[in-house]
């Protein structure tokens, strides 16, 4: 399948859309901002590791806009994602990292990286790396159906497993999320589950894929009153959210597609954990 990189492709045909909102921080990038974050990023990870090295690059933070700018760039530099989840204990943390071997782990300066990572880097200086106008040249992308990002189990079952997912595989899950939930340009995805997390991690590439827009969230936790404050805020213009509709129920004893306060234009996708807002 030919690569297609959808952040690239905005850029050139939107460029001033607005591709994302860190809410926290109050950052703001439209594609074209986007596009260049990710491109300098690319460019410095080339120059540290070498082109399409496979490299594993790893977080150890909240959400924040860093964690799909380092996402994108790693398919273009040919870098492998790895979104540890923070709220492990150090114990948990160190079985994935022996299994995962990052070569680099961005972090939040309140969380210690595992003891067997080498480097370590605060995720707050990761868009300043490399030289402004950076990019990685051709040659450094992987292909389509490379392992873009390594995204690690919960454990029930027994050890963590990392899931090795490709670019064409996000690219045929996005297909399928944007055609049955009304996605579109206007669309408007706020993201409060942790980027380590499947739910976490989808809004970027369908956000990117329909050049849609998104909210990113840095919660501690799945809060639900500020999630519904969020929701309903008409300056946010959210269209849609995806979350745990079990954790939400145990939690406030309901949902956003079935609360009053969360307007009654909200309605649910194919799955019930996918409540979408019509325009």
């Amino acid at each position: 399948m030919t690569r297609f990189d959808p952040v690239a492709t905005y850029a050139l045909s939107n460029p001033t859309g607005r591709a994302g909102v860190d809410l926290e921080s109050g950052r703001r990038f439209t594609y074209a901002e986007l596009n260049a974050a990710v491109d300098r990023l690319a460019a410095w990870l080339v120059g540290e590791f070498g082109p399409n090295s496979g490299v594993r690059v790893a977080t150890l933070c909240r959400n924040c806009a860093e964690m799909p700018i380092l996402q994108l760039a790693g398919t273009r530099a040919g870098t492998i994602f790895v979104p540890f989840n923070w709220r492990l204990a150090p114990a948990e943390l160190a079985v994935l990292a022996q299994d995962a071997r990052p070569e680099i782990v961005f972090h939040d300066p309140e969380f210690t990286p595992p003891s067997r990572v080498t480097r370590a880097l605060p995720v707050a200086d990761m868009l300043a790396l490399g030289a402004a106008g950076g990019r990685p040249g051709a040659g450094g992308a992987p292909s389509f159906d490379a392992v873009a990002t390594l995204l690690y189990t919960s454990g029930t079952s027994g050890r963590p497993k990392g899931v090795m997912l490709s670019e064409e595989n996000g690219f045929w899950g996005c297909a399928n999320f944007i055609h049955g939930n009304d996605v579109t340009m206007n669309s408007v995805f706020l993201c409060d589950m942790p980027c380590s997390t499947p739910r976490g991690c989808m809004p970027r590439p369908v956000c990117a894929h329909s050049s849609g827009r998104l909210r990113a969230d840095v919660p501690r936790a799945l809060i639900h009153t500020k999630t519904l404050e969020r929701l309903t805020d008409p300056a946010l213009e959210v269209t849609q959210l995806l979350f745990r509709a079990a954790r939400w129920r145990r939690r406030s004893g309901t949902t956003p597609a079935s609360s009053p306060r969360c307007c009654a234009d909200l309605r649910a996708g194919p799955s019930a954990a996918r409540p979408t807002r019509r325009r």
